[in-house]
């Protein structure tokens, strides 16, 4: 029985060490309304596994990551809006590439149309232009 214990506990151990050093999805986002300052968002998402970001009051960014970490594994993010009480998905990217490869997205609601751009580029996203 000690052994079955012992045997056990080394598992768990190993377990959230091997957890702790596994590979994630990184993603980083910036999110505006209109003219509004734009908020930035970071984070990393273990493989299998979904995560709802609060970017403004009423928008979120869904992120789902694939089980596999193959390069051709494909994670994939929405953009939501739920202002009316009932969430609709504005927008919806797809990106393949290695899990060591950190996926950028730039997202402008302006005047109810969504710009969107990825990878990020240099010049932030604007409703302007």
């Amino acid at each position: 029985m000690r052994n079955l214990v012992v045997t056990a506990a080394l598992v768990g151990i190993v377990s959230v060490a091997t957890s702790a050093t596994a590979p994630q999805y990184a993603f980083a986002f910036t999110v505006r309304i209109d003219n509004a300052s734009p908020v930035a968002l970071a984070v990393s998402v273990p493989p299998g596994t979904s995560q709802m970001l609060q970017a403004t009051e009423h928008l979120k960014v869904e992120i789902e990551a694939p089980v596999s970490t193959s390069d051709a594994s494909m994670t994939i993010v929405k953009l939501i809006d739920d202002s009316s009480g009932k969430p609709v998905v504005l927008h919806t990217a797809r990106r393949t590439g290695a899990i060591s490869s950190v996926r950028t997205f730039g997202y402008a609601v302006c005047d109810g149309r969504t710009k969107f751009e990825s990878p990020l580029q240099s010049q932030e996203l604007e409703c302007d232009r």
